[in-house]
């Protein structure tokens, strides 16, 4: 069957006027499509929640990066819409994401705040490069993390980070944050006295709804919480970054914030010898220590563990003593007792099978706190002499961050262990 050449040239006019009617409508429906921009786009947006009733930790040294800050406020959120503009339309890119965080840190008393770190990359004091620390008492972070930094994949990726961040070192005379008044109000913005924070003002978090965490490494080894001088200070630094362990204990002893609030006039002359001593042995700490009823005694513990000293208070001045074992005597100028002086109530020697011939002690990493390196001492007869069985003890020392350190401790406790010493209750 043949059709008639005017039905078809109908047909034809028909489809043409039909797909014109379709393309005018498409083309007026995304004119008139709203563009989606400001708070709508973030609904996705994921930040944490403001935090309360956390006690803020105790920086001794320089210990390893913080991802665990406390964030007190978020704002003044602005995200822009990138776009790709066609001849009928624009083309969505990606959000950039604006907002501000004020985080706290730490107990105030600190040297400074020496590195910010988003995600796993150093922001500052120098870019992409975590050797570098910033001087002591900077109030002001500015970092660069776009252009041809870009991090993270740029436009299509993850975008980077910048802007600039107030760093509040929580001091007696510390004013109010100019920002922080214009964002809640002069009324409700404390001073914020006693405690470390950073103001992150406005800064480009990247292009992603799910922020990175932002991390901080801080230094305390010049000032004791109350922003007066550290004790001792000519000996409280060691290797640049991290505290004598004599000043350690006894800024436990003394502080009335968060420590046993003692007078500084019960501390006996035997904690500037010791200072001495560690000093002389680069032997530095370096903790992050969060108060807690009944901590105290634990932490003191930890560090004379790691330091091989003891602490007892003089009962004939009152003070306290501290000490090192470091074998440093003359055995024949030590007075001597027998059994004419004293009770044996229990004595106790150690098998060979019972002591371990392999110590292994972990230690931290300032930048990767992540990671867990080790130190390890072996004593192969010790291990020959038990069969060649494997008796292995680890020991978790938190406080020390140098390698040097690490393996100079864990052969200390490896040839004490190996001397298998007699245990007595006289």
């Amino acid at each position: 069957m043949i059709m008639p050449l005017g039905f078809i040239v109908a047909f034809f006019w028909m489809a043409v006027k039909l797909a014109a009617i379709m393309a005018v409508s498409y083309l007026i429906n995304m004119l008139l499509m709203p563009d989606v921009k400001g708070p709508e786009a973030g609904d996705d947006l994921s930040l944490p929640s403001p935090q309360i009733g956390r006690h803020f930790p105790v920086i001794f040294g320089t210990p390893p990066r913080d991802a665990g800050l406390f964030l007190l406020w978020w704002g003044d959120l602005y995200i822009y819409d990138k776009e790709r503009h066609h001849t009928f339309y624009d083309e969505h890119i990606c959000y950039y994401y604006y907002y501000s965080q004020h985080y706290g840190v730490s107990h105030a008393g600190v040297s400074g705040v020496v590195q910010i770190w988003y995600g796993d990359v150093c922001m500052w004091p120098t870019f992409d490069d975590p050797t570098v620390y910033a001087d002591d008492l900077q109030t002001l972070a500015s970092v660069s993390g776009r252009g041809p930094f870009y991090l993270w994949g740029g436009d299509k990726g993850e975008g980077g980070y910048s802007g600039e961040t107030d760093i509040c070192l929580g001091t007696s005379t510390q004013g109010q944050s100019s920002y922080l008044a214009g964002q809640l109000g002069a009324d409700n913005t404390p001073n914020f006295r006693g405690i470390v924070t950073l103001v992150m003002r406005n800064n480009y978090w990247g292009n992603s709804p799910y922020p990175k965490t932002v991390s901080v490494m801080t230094r305390a080894n010049t000032l004791l919480t109350d922003g007066s001088a550290q004790w001792y200070a000519a000996k409280a630094a060691i290797r640049t970054h991290a505290l004598n362990p004599a000043h350690i204990i006894r800024q436990c002893l003394t502080d009335t914030v968060w420590g046993d609030g003692r007078s500084a006039s019960l501390m006996g002359d035997s904690f500037a010898t010791v200072a001495d001593t560690l000093h002389t042995e680069n032997f530095g700490l370096n903790y992050r220590y969060y108060p807690s009823p009944g901590g105290l005694p634990d932490f003191i513990d930890d560090v004379l563990l790691a330091i091989d000293g003891y602490l007892y208070e003089d009962h004939s001045t009152g003070k306290f003593e501290i000490g090192l074992c470091r074998g440093d005597y003359d055995v024949d100028a030590l007075d001597a007792f027998d059994e004419a002086d004293f009770t044996i109530e229990r004595f106790e020697r150690p098998a060979p099978g019972d002591v371990p011939c392999r110590i292994t002690l972990t230690y931290r990493d300032r930048s990767w706190p992540d990671q867990r390196p080790h130190a390890v001492y072996d004593d192969i007869a010790l291990q020959t002499r038990q069969g060649d069985r494997i008796i292995e003890e680890e020991i978790d020392m938190p406080g020390i961050c140098d390698p040097v350190l690490a393996n100079t401790v864990v052969h200390r406790i490896g040839r004490a262990h190996s001397k298998m010493a007699s245990k007595l209750r006289l």
